[in-house]
């Protein structure tokens, strides 16, 4: 699975979790909660990118990852 797709997925679960608030628990809330859907639906369109922990993960793994002194 390529790090896109695992941001993609976990911003997935995040959204569906965002949606049964909305719906069940503060129905009023939609204000705050299309904030949040509206991030995460552009987590799911387009990925973490370079800055995301999925990249800087995948770099260390392959080798490549820079040194945070």
């Amino acid at each position: 699975m390529n790090k896109t797709m695992t941001s993609a997925l976990l911003a997935l679960a995040l959204l569906i979790m965002t949606l049964v608030i909305q719906i069940v628990v503060y129905p009023d809330a939609y204000p705050a909660h299309g904030v949040w859907m509206t991030v995460l639906l552009f987590l799911i369109a387009r990925g973490g990118g370079v800055v995301s922990l999925d990249h800087w993960l995948g770099q260390c793994l392959s080798g490549k990852c820079a040194r945070v002194v």
